[in-house]
């Protein structure tokens, strides 16, 4: 299994980009993505249908800090 770790924020077009492109080349994988708490795009981001996807929601941090937030729940 491949863990795909995606800090993101204000970019759920983006977000669904990158899903569709994770479909089209690979099997075996989970996308874990961090989102601000206050992201008003939220609503907007893809649902777990065709891959899935978690996201860990929490406070502004700077980047380098989401990654680590999201490494203790990769499971690959």
């Amino acid at each position: 299994m491949i863990s795909i770790l995606c800090p993101t924020r204000k970019r759920p077009v983006n977000l669904a980009r990158l899903m569709d492109s994770i479909k089209a080349t690979a099997t075996d994988f989970e996308l874990r993505c961090y989102v601000d708490e206050d992201d008003p795009t939220f609503a907007d981001y893809p649902k777990p249908i065709d891959v899935p996807v978690s996201y860990c929601i929490g406070p502004r941090i700077v980047m380098s800090d989401m990654w680590n937030e999201l490494v203790p729940h990769a499971r690959g």
